[in-house]
């Protein structure tokens, strides 16, 4: 897969620089590109015996480069080319990172089956990430400016056990313990050249923002109940999970707008999912799931503002959902269907803070309509999607400006599919 994404986001950012502000605009300009190359390679049995194997390579190449600029037109001409000066003209401060990242992995899978009731999964992923950065600081505020390169790796493996029980034909009880991870990075230490952030870091006892941050990782543990009912005509999938978190990635914040990613510590979330599938008629099928999840601290994280007990940030306690199916037939040899989903999001803290009160993500709902009519290789759908045109809220940023990312308001569409 390749990926290759820009982003351009301007902010008003009079409050962080309230001398120039006084006399004109300061707008912040953060500029963004990422780029990424994933190949992956599987090799799988496939034979009837007791024992089949996976194996697989993964390569991941990606690049991000990152510019941050503080412009304030006119500056120039009111301070007699003091920010030219330093070579760049009506911008205080010009920053710039790229972070290329490069990750390798080799993954394996072993399923043996006992006997006919008893079947087990033994499994495992070894991994390694090699990072750099170049950074670069510019501007009246960068003084001199600076020059800054790093480069580091890391390594690790990840197991995963499994055990199934086929207590018939038509219902399945499994346990399963798996591990996994999330790389380290390095922070961008823009903020420490915003002259609103230097009390702040002084109060906590911060020369500016952390360099960098590690990887973290995760035990979970879950037992899971699979069945068909009533001659399978209704199916009825259900786990319980226990999940404990360390030394978990959590977005910092300051007033000023200083943002980083830290180390928050022990967290554990614990959790129940369930999903029922019925089929009343023939042509109706009935699909209803729901999940609660507990997620909070294990300890007191003072530089963030978060205490034990304190719920994981964006993560809804409650989520539920459903979908109605109709199929039918519209003309000869024409497969057809018409389908209506719902989805509800609970609430959920969005950060932590020593000095305000975070906003919080509202809870919301999102209804969309989907009608296929299919014939041999070909399928057209006819979607509407966000049929109420819900101003859901997905995240929210407060500090120091509020802004929101929402979902995709109401949109109508058509889509095309062949099968070779």
């Amino acid at each position: 897969s390749w990926l290759d994404r820009t982003n351009d986001k301007s902010l008003d950012s009079a409050s962080a620089y309230p001398g120039p502000a006084e006399f004109v605009p300061v707008i912040g300009v953060n500029l963004g590109e990422q780029k990424d190359f994933v190949q992956e390679f599987r090799l799988q049995s496939t034979g009837d015996g007791n024992l089949d194997w996976l194996l697989g390579l993964y390569y991941q190449d990606q690049d991000y480069w990152l510019e941050h600029e503080v412009q304030v037109p006119g500056f120039d001409e009111l301070t007699g080319g003091l920010a030219a000066a330093f070579g760049t003209p009506d911008r205080l401060l010009v920053a710039q990172t790229d972070r290329p990242t490069k990750q390798t992995a080799a993954f394996a899978d072993v399923i043996l089956r006992f006997n006919e009731r008893w079947e087990g999964t033994l499994g495992g992923r070894w991994f390694r990430f090699r990072y750099s950065k170049l950074s670069t600081t510019a501007g009246p505020l960068a003084g001199p400016g600076s020059s800054d390169q790093a480069n580091s790796s890391e390594s690790g493996f990840i197991p995963r056990l499994a055990l199934s029980y086929f207590h018939s034909d038509e219902t399945m009880l499994y346990g399963s313990i798996s591990s996994g991870y999330r790389p380290g990075g390095d922070n961008e230490t823009v903020f420490d050249y915003w002259p609103e952030c230097r009390p702040y870091f002084d109060w906590l006892g911060l020369p500016g923002v952390p360099a960098a941050y590690e990887s973290d990782s995760a035990w979970n543990y879950e037992l899971g109940l699979k069945s068909g009912l009533a001659s399978r005509q209704i199916y009825l999938n259900a786990a319980v999970y226990y999940l404990d978190w360390s030394d978990m990635q959590t977005l910092a914040g300051l007033p000023c707008g200083a943002q980083w990613v830290q180390n928050a510590g022990e967290a554990t979330s614990k959790g129940a999912e369930v999903e029922v599938i019925a089929h009343p008629r023939e042509d109706l099928e009935l699909r209803l799931n729901g999940a609660w999840t507990d997620a909070r601290l294990d300890e007191d994280v003072f530089l963030m503002g978060g205490r034990k007990g304190d719920r994981v940030p964006g993560v809804p306690e409650y989520a539920f959902g459903g979908s109605l199916t109709w199929f039918f037939d519209v003309f000869a040899a024409m497969n057809s269907s018409l389908r209506i989903d719902y989805q509800y999001v609970g609430s959920s803290p969005n950060g932590w803070t020593l000095f305000y009160a975070p906003s919080g993500i509202p809870s919301y709902s999102l209804v969309n309509l989907r009608l296929n009519l299919g014939k041999g290789r070909w399928q057209t759908t006819l979607f509407l999607d966000n049929l109420f045109d819900e101003r859901a809220i997905i995240t929210v940023h407060d500090r120091p400006e509020y802004w929101v990312t929402t979902a995709r308001p109401f949109t109508a569409g058509i889509r095309l599919r062949f099968t070779f």
